[in-house]
């Protein structure tokens, strides 16, 4: 397992995919009292439930989406929950603090000069549409980064 421990005097990121907000949480929990800024992808969490993460933490301020809004729009889910991505930026780094992108698939945030970007890829597939999906991924983020 890689060492986790924080860096003193830096700003320390992680990544995490949660496998579902009920599951995950516990490990996000840890994860803020070593880390200043937290990229989850997989909350699984509709855009009216989203407060459960931002509610979570305390210490920290919470940018997040959800993936699953279209798909239970259209009727009754079938399948497992997907995607929704959130980040957490611990407070005392919030100032300023600024969400450039919003997305099912992209989030994200400046942080001072910094900007951390969150992203759920589809799973690989050859077909045209992964190819266009993630071309417009990867468009989002250039265009971020411009």
């Amino acid at each position: 397992m890689a060492d986790m421990s924080p860096v003193p005097n830096a700003i320390n990121v992680v990544t995490y995919n949660m496998h579902g907000f009920n599951q995950g949480c516990p490990m996000l929990l840890d994860l803020s009292l070593s880390f200043d800024i937290i990229l989850c992808q997989e909350h699984w969490l509709l855009s009216d439930q989203l407060y459960k993460l931002c509610d979570a933490i305390d210490d920290f301020q919470c940018f997040a989406v959800s993936a699953m809004d279209d798909v239970c729009g259209r009727g009754v889910l079938r399948g497992r929950p997907f995607g929704g991505l959130a980040v957490f930026v611990r407070r005392s780094l919030c100032n300023p603090v600024e969400c450039l992108v919003k997305r099912d698939r992209v989030l994200a945030v400046k942080v001072g000069n910094c900007i951390f970007i969150c992203v759920y890829f589809p799973v690989y597939r050859n077909s045209p549409e992964y190819v266009s999906l993630v071309s417009n991924l990867i468009g989002i983020i250039k265009s971020v980064i411009t």
